[in-house]
Order: C-alpha cells, then sequence, then structure tokens
C-alpha cells in the first residue's frame, strides 16, 4: 500500500468551514495538551456543507474528526497511529506551508517497545527507532488519503513555516483503503 494518496478538492472552502466552526466553538482549547483536538464530528459536519458533500460525494461515513495544532517542530515526531484505523484524510486548514508529512521505513518494526499515547492506547515506541525517509508531502496544498500505519511525522523544514499548523483529520466506518492501492 501507498504512504499517500493526493485528492483534489475546494481547499479553501473547507478551511474557512472548519475555521469558522473552531472560533465559533469555546470548547475547543487548542493551547493546551496534546497537539490532537477532537471535534464533535456531527456539528462539524452540520455546519460544514462543502466538507459534508465532499465526503458524501467520495460515500465516506466519517466516524471521528479532530485538529492537528502543531506549534512546534516536536509536536508530531515519527510515530505510528493506533490500531485498526489505517486509511485516514486530512486537510489543510491553516500554514501548511513549510511543513511536511514524511513517511519512514522501519526494519522490525514489531520489535520496537509499546507504550501507551496520549489517548491511552499501546503504540510503538519509536523514539530511539533508525529509521530511512520512505516519502513525504511538503506544503499540503490538498488533502490527503494516508496509511496512519507507517511511520509518519510532521515536520517544519522552512524558516519561514508559520505556526501554528492546523490540519484536520478524519477517520472513517468505511476507511478509503483503496485510494492507497
Amino acid at each position: 500500500m501507498k504512504a499517500f494518496f493526493e485528492i483534489k478538492a475546494d481547499v479553501e472552502t473547507i478551511a474557512h468551514e472548519i475555521l469558522d466552526f473552531m472560533s465559533d466553538n469555546d470548547d475547543i482549547e487548542l493551547s493546551n495538551g496534546s497537539p490532537w483536538k477532537f471535534l464533535d464530528t456531527s456539528s462539524l459536519l452540520r455546519t460544514c456543507p462543502v466538507l459534508f458533500d465532499f465526503f458524501r460525494q467520495h460515500r465516506l461515513l466519517v466516524k471521528d474528526s479532530a485538529i492537528t495544532y502543531v506549534t512546534d517542530a516536536n509536536d508530531l515526531p515519527m510515530h505510528v497511529d493506533e490500531k485498526p484505523v489505517v486509511a485516514k484524510i486530512n486537510f489543510p486548514v491553516r500554514n501548511t506551508k513549510g511543513w511536511t508529512n514524511r513517511w519512514y521505513t522501519v526494519d522490525d518494526l514489531e520489535s520496537y517497545p509499546k507504550r501507551l499515547n496520549q489517548f491511552g492506547s499501546e503504540v510503538y515506541d519509536l523514539s530511539e527507532a533508525q529509521a530511512r525517509p520512505l516519502t513525504e508531502y511538503p506544503d499540503m496544498p490538498n488533502p490527503i488519503v494516508f496509511n496512519s500505519s507507517v511511520p509518519h511525522s510532521v515536520e517544519q523544514y522552512s524558516d519561514t513555516a508559520k505556526s501554528p499548523r492546523v490540519v484536520a483529520s478524519f477517520t472513517f466506518h468505511n476507511e478509503p483503503i483503496e485510494w492507497l492501492k
């Protein structure tokens, strides 16, 4: 399977819808804790019609939604997401230029110790992993379906990158695996 697949969409309108949703919801605490901020998916889809239409057009049933709010180059180091989800979609929202999504090859991934992630689930501890870059997607001009079971990170590659880097992430009841084949 591929590490990611780029999708064409109305990025500007969807980004504005998501930003408006975030600004209208005082309960979204962006500056504290984990870079992952889970959203009320039903409310998000109700108030973001272009986003909702995108998912409906592709026959995707959204399970969960979150914002990754990255303010530091060390916020999302190399990791593998918790199972069973594999295919996720990330939408650029704000300040993605100068940042890259990067995927890696890690030999004997299963041999690494496990730790609890910020959500209390067991994941591989890749902090000491010897990894080789596999591919990357700089600046995230478009949404991507990505393979969250491949070690990946978000890294700042330019001194002109702005923060916070804001990306909306979605999981599905019917994962879009076919885009990764």
